[in-house]
């Protein structure tokens, strides 16, 4: 059995969804551009470069480029080091093996695109009507499994906004996440829980996902 960030955030929200989705099969009734929308901009922010080829999975095509615009937009006044992109790790994530990409990686710090609707309308403490986990809590839950396994001590957000002001400004911010045995302690007593129902999930299932 695998893990990943995505599955714990589907299970903490609704574990009934986790089996319909993994167990049954069941796919969400609505289309979505975002995982397209994403990997396009990710790629032209560290690459400089449009990956035309994402295009085929887009569902509203005008809608997908007045966001993809209005995202290279807020990327002004940011800087983003690049040292290796997309960097394959693997390890254990509350004992469980996993394999993930981080963004951009260097010896120093870890580096986490994410775009949002307007970066400064966000409350990042607040639970979200998706996952019911405020966007912190999911940054540091991905940023905690990231830096356990590398021992990279430093992870910083870069959140980048899909709107565009009328005065256009640019809409981003970064957000620290620092390694601390609190940290540590905090994601796992706030989600053994659910892993453990997971566990539960597949062992009574005889799933391996």
């Amino acid at each position: 059995m695998k893990i990943s960030i995505s599955q714990i955030k589907t299970a903490h929200a609704s574990i009934a969804k986790r089996a319909g989705q993994y167990i049954l099969w069941i796919k969400e009734d609505f289309e979505s551009d975002s995982l397209p929308l994403g990997n396009m901009f990710e790629n032209w922010l560290i690459t400089g470069k449009d990956n035309d080829e994402l295009l085929k999975w887009v569902v509203d095509l005008d809608k997908f480029n007045e966001n993809y615009q209005n995202l290279k937009h807020n990327t002004k006044g940011l800087e983003v080091p690049v040292w290796e992109y997309q960097k394959k790790i693997e390890g254990e994530l509350f004992g469980l093996p996993y394999v993930w990409y981080i963004d951009i990686f260097n010896d120093d710090c870890i580096y986490e695109i994410k775009t949002v609707s307007k970066v400064i309308s966000v409350e990042w403490d607040y639970p979200n009507m998706r996952s019911w986990l405020s966007y912190m809590d999911e940054y540091k839950l991905q940023m905690r499994a990231y830096m356990k396994t590398t021992w990279v001590k430093k992870a910083k957000i870069i959140a980048i906004g899909k709107f565009l002001y009328k005065d256009e400004r640019s809409d981003h911010k970064i957000i620290d996440i620092d390694w601390s045995d609190e940290l540590d302690q905090e994601m796992t007593r706030k989600f053994t829980p659910t892993v453990d129902k997971m566990k539960d999930l597949y062992n009574r299932f005889g799933m391996v996902i």
